[in-house]
């Protein structure tokens, strides 16, 4: 069985992958070491900070005319994909970790949309009856 090791230099700690009884082998010790709780002396956070590092430029300036996900832009600007900019702000040395994406043919941006100024705990779907749903996850 494979048992994968992580240390933390800075903390002084040293973490071992739990792994499965009887897969220890002929010559291994049989004394272990009681697990350790690296995250129950810490309280939930309930808000959290952010620090902007870019801003994306759009041609969608309103709402409406918008698509709803990447892959549809059919009734949109000019019925064809528009392009869009990331633009880096602050520290340069943001720009390192956009090294190696070149050769991708997406990336995730994970985005506040800062204009937005209510939230609802119901909504409305798009298309189909005109009934509030919760926006909470459901299983199928």
């Amino acid at each position: 069985a494979f048992v994968g090791y992580c240390y933390y230099r800075r903390l002084g700690i040293r973490a071992m992958a739990a792994e499965p009884a009887g897969e220890r082998g002929a010559g291994a010790s049989k004394k272990q070491r009681p697990p350790l709780d690296h995250t129950s002396m810490f309280q939930t956070p309930t808000s959290m900070s952010v620090q902007a590092i870019g801003v994306v430029r759009s041609p969608y300036k309103e709402r409406f005319g918008t698509p709803r996900q990447a892959t549809v832009w059919e009734q949109s600007i000019g019925n064809a994909p528009q392009d869009g900019e990331i633009h880096l702000i602050g520290d340069p040395r943001y720009e390192h970790a956009l090294r190696g994406l070149d050769g991708f043919d997406y990336c995730w941006v994970i985005c506040w949309m800062h204009l937005n100024t209510g939230w609802n705990p119901l909504v409305t779907p798009p298309r189909g009856p005109r009934t509030k749903y919760d926006q909470r996850f459901k299983e199928n």
